[in-house]
């Protein structure tokens, strides 16, 4: 099946013009996404659906810093995470990678750098979604 061999790819941002946007691309670069409008939301998906990495905004609605990070290497600590954030400093990225991110870029993503990262992100298959769960990609929309 063509869909099981696409990179999964979870969204969460509560900007949602922002979060579309970044799905569109991606999903011309043949990715499947999914978008999570917040933290709580994201939460669900890392857990039930097997996504290979997650794209999330530092600042969640309703969380503090790095939570929905924290959370999700939690969860699955092999998940690789790249955070992004528009109000970027070095502290912040020292941060961000302390508490397990992949990568922290400054939003709005430079496409060429994001897609970079996700495939050095997922090139390996114990990194990426390896302890994820199994579940088929019925979360994740084609587009």
């Amino acid at each position: 099946n063509h869909l099981m061999d696409r990179t999964r790819v979870l969204i969460a941002d509560d900007n949602a013009q922002s979060a579309h946007r970044l799905g569109d691309s991606l999903t011309q670069e043949r990715y499947l996404c999914e978008i999570a409008p917040g933290g709580d939301k994201a939460l669900d998906v890392v857990r039930h659906f097997a996504c290979d990495i997650v794209i999330c905004d530092v600042r969640m609605a309703g969380m503090s810093e790095f939570e929905l990070l924290d959370q999700i290497k939690n969860l699955h600590p092999r998940l690789p995470v790249i955070v992004g954030s528009d109000k970027t400093s070095i502290l912040e990225q020292i941060e961000a990678v302390k508490h397990g991110a992949f990568q922290y870029l400054e939003k709005p993503f430079n496409n060429d750098d994001l897609l970079g990262f996700i495939v050095q992100a997922t090139a390996n298959p114990g990194r990426g979604g390896g302890d994820a769960p199994t579940s088929k990609p019925a979360g994740f929309s084609q587009r």
